[in-house]
């Protein structure tokens, strides 16, 4: 008898500071609404932004992209603008972003679908994504908010120190203006078209179909190839090819915002990604140039 109060106790203990440290979550998380921008693993970052998907409104711009659009944090757009989700997910392509849009509650005003990697050779990632993402943890994060993705304790202290260093980075944001070369008109040539694989065409066949989706629901949208420091590397061309032949017909633009003036004055952290403050430079740049003229 004895022995099972002591036991009764001892769980009554561990029960209780269970009970304190989630209470001091929700006090010290939550409760403020800190969280976690970038998280500290590829997989948690996407399915923080996944998780967000139900803040979506008939307001929202989205960007839809991979990480290389995961540099620009909503908190580097006005805050007096429409409101801005990041949709940029680590280690897929902006067909997958997309995809998880129409699993959305509400679709998005506007949708910036980054050209960068508008072209298959993402699935595998998005799947194991997917697979790790939990509709039933997402629908009890809303009564529960320590189970959220983006309130780990670990990950919001990654995201404060990575805010530290951004404050006291020395890169230069640059300066970016518009000329009207960024108005893609027509795609670069790119010689006569490969006989399409079988990849290439299930590609084109479930771009075609998603888009077809957002724009029939009044999404409107437009194609923007985020610049790297590879100004004139062909690289992107087929990606340009793909968007001109899905997205022509729906009226869709596309803009290669590495033939913005300035851009040479940006920084990249890899030839690819820009800097936190090179980011910051470009998410304005969209804001007052590129999103008004999606159509």
């Amino acid at each position: 008898m004895t022995a099972r109060i002591l036991h009764f106790l001892k769980s009554t203990r561990e029960f209780g500071v269970v009970v304190i440290l989630l209470a001091l979550h929700v006090i010290c998380i939550s409760l403020p609404g800190r969280e976690a921008k970038l998280a500290s693993s590829n997989l948690m970052t996407n399915l923080s932004r996944l998780e967000a998907l139900p803040k979506v409104t008939s307001r929202t711009v989205v960007l839809a992209g991979s990480s290389i659009t995961g540099r620009l944090l909503e908190e580097y757009f006005s805050p007096t603008g429409p409101p801005v989700h990041n949709l940029g997910l680590d280690g897929c392509g902006s067909l997958e972003a997309m995809q998880t849009l129409l699993t959305a509650r509400q679709l998005p005003a506007v949708i910036l679908v980054e050209l960068n990697t508008f072209k298959p050779g993402f699935e595998k990632t998005f799947k194991q994504v997917m697979e790790a993402h939990s509709p039933r943890r997402e629908q009890a994060s809303q009564f529960f908010p320590f189970l959220r993705s983006r309130e780990r304790p670990l990950d919001i202290l990654y995201d404060f120190t990575r805010s530290l260093k951004k404050e006291t980075s020395s890169s230069q944001g640059g300066h970016l203006e518009w000329n009207d070369a960024i108005h893609v008109l027509h795609p670069p040539l790119v010689g006569p078209p490969p006989p399409p694989t079988e990849v290439e065409t299930a590609y084109l066949e479930s771009a075609r179909a998603t888009l077809t989706r957002l724009r029939q629901a009044g999404c409107k949208i437009a194609f923007v190839l985020i610049a790297d420091s590879l100004f004139y590397d062909p690289w992107h061309d087929p990606n340009f090819a793909r968007a001109a032949a899905i997205g022509t017909p729906l009226d869709i633009p596309i803009f290669d915002l590495r033939k913005a003036t300035g851009i040479e004055t940006l920084s990249w952290t890899d030839a690819i990604h820009l800097t936190a403050s090179a980011a910051r430079t470009m998410a304005q740049f969209i804001e007052k140039e590129i999103i008004p003229l999606a159509k």
